[in-house]
């Protein structure tokens, strides 16, 4: 067993030095053999790259007798370092009842690297995020004043000269006035987008009765326009950001109100538990989706139809995927060209 052991298997003398290492200990740092190992006359201390290092872990073992996956830094013959686990222990011998120090080491350079990459990624991340916050700030404050003055003195100039310039005059007064206002709601849309996580709250127990309640008080004037009928639930209670799940439904049962086509609007919200998770699911019996668009929609700022026959910004199932995938989850749709559609996503619990 010694011999043929995957991992690096050592014995040390109270004197620091080597008594007998297998042939994995001697591949992990780079010899040909135990024999060119031990010939090497390292001691304990030798093999350490950091002198500090190499003093915690004899405090250790002197200490407390044994020591747990000590990750440390060691060299290999040719002189380069790798990261090294050691796990060992002081047990005594009978022949003179000095205490032998018997170990194991691992090599874990190739785990280093991926926990040094991901955090870089992390780091990189968070700088990503705070540069976004940024940005979300500037858009809620310095781009909407802007935005405002425009809208605002051009609906004036409207009221007082409508009448009073050419058609052409009125007609690109109205454009101005529209592209200002769609302007402000992109910006509206990708603010919501980029709050979804920096400024997102803790899971709580969340009702998911009140959350859908919550929504359809939200739209109730958009049912009532368009006199939908929604019929859902009942649902459980799971971990989740309540706000989060609000405008969940709330953008889901808009888009099922909105693409209602030519006949009433019936909308069926249900769910079911499926393993670990729940199954939400929102029906709707509207214009439907071709299929080579059920990725696409997904995306910020996708659109598939004209703002002259669905007003819009094309956020709204971005925001949907970005909440879902927030809470481990995932989105998708089922859908037929005239005949509804189906939008589905999980909820771990």
């Amino acid at each position: 067993m010694f011999e043929n052991a995957v991992l690096g298997l050592f014995s040390i003398d109270p004197q620091g030095a080597f008594i007998d290492v297998n042939p994995a200990f001697a591949a992990i740092l780079g010899h040909r053999s135990p024999k060119e190992f031990l010939e090497s006359g390292a001691r304990r201390p030798d093999i350490f790259v950091n002198a500090e290092d190499a003093r915690a872990y004899c405090d250790l073992i002197d200490r407390y007798g044994y020591t747990t996956n000590f990750e440390t830094q060691a060299y290999k013959r040719d002189g380069n370092k790798i990261w090294v686990s050691i796990s060992s222990k002081l047990a005594s011998e009978d022949n003179n009842g000095s205490d032998i120090c018997y170990g194991i080491i691992e090599d874990i350079t190739q785990r280093k690297i991926a926990e040094e990459a991901l955090t870089r990624k992390s780091t990189d991340l968070a700088r990503s995020n705070a540069d976004l916050e940024k940005f979300a700030h500037i858009a809620s404050h310095d781009l909407q004043e802007p935005l405002r003055m425009v809208a605002s003195f051009t609906e004036l100039l409207a009221r007082k000269y409508k009448g009073r310039l050419d058609g052409d005059g009125d007609e690109f007064i109205s454009i101005v006035v529209d592209g200002a206002n769609r302007m402000k709601q992109l910006i509206n849309d990708l603010l919501a987008f980029s709050r979804i996580g920096t400024r997102a709250k803790p899971f709580e127990p969340t009702d998911f009765n009140e959350a859908f309640s919550h929504a359809l008080g939200n739209l109730a004037v958009i049912i009532k326009e368009h006199d939908a009928e929604v019929k859902a639930g009942p649902f459980p209670i799971l971990m989740a950001d309540e706000e989060q799940i609000v405008l969940l439904f709330q953008n889901l049962i808009a888009n099922a109100v909105k693409f209602h086509g030519l006949v009433r609007p019936q909308i069926k919200v249900s769910s079911k538990r499926r393993n670990d998770e729940w199954i939400f699911s929102i029906t709707d019996n509207g214009i439907g989706i071709e299929a080579r668009y059920f990725e696409h929609i997904f995306g910020v700022f996708q659109r598939i139809h004209g703002k002259r026959d669905y007003p819009g910004t094309g956020m709204g199932l971005a925001i949907c995927k970005k909440i879902v995938e927030r809470h481990g989850g995932r989105i998708w749709v089922e859908s037929e060209p005239g005949k509804g559609s189906t939008f589905s996503f999980t909820i771990p619990g």
